[in-house]
């Protein structure tokens, strides 16, 4: 009986263990690709390709969906359904326009050169910061 009892405890925390580490946020990234070199006067971390990457496609998918809804609101004035006056009318049709051309940006070819210009303007901006602190430090 107690070789049972212990046994049910063991599956019980045994899943327990298994269903919060699946759970983790941090268990849900594909992979945690950040060096981890952070700079010590500005905290700054550099940015991976890969992070570039996947925040363009997150970017894609926000415009993506900002643009649907843009869409279903001019869809249902064109129905009837929803009226809008015409200052609500003319800037869905400019957020429609920026929102195509942000994803025509997002979805033109991306390599290694294209990251590796933002990894130097994140660098550029870094030492920028770290600049102006120390020298407000010496101040």
């Amino acid at each position: 009986m107690t070789h049972n009892i212990l046994k049910g405890a063991f599956f019980f925390f045994a899943g327990t263990s298994l269903l919060l580490l699946l759970s983790s946020p941090s268990f849900l990234v594909a992979a945690d690709t950040r060096h981890h070199r952070r700079d010590d006067v500005t905290g700054h971390i550099p940015s991976t390709h890969e992070e570039i990457v996947s925040r363009r496609q997150e970017h894609s998918d926000l415009f993506t969906s900002r643009l649907d809804e843009v869409n279903i609101q001019l869809d249902s004035h064109t129905s009837g359904g929803r009226l809008l006056t015409e200052t609500e009318y003319n800037k869905l049709e400019r957020k429609k326009k920026a929102y195509e051309g942000k994803l025509e940006e997002l979805n033109r070819e991306f390599d290694e050169r294209h990251s590796k210009r933002i990894l130097q303007r994140e660098e550029l901006l870094n030492d920028r910061a770290k600049t102006r602190a120390t020298n407000g430090r010496e101040l």
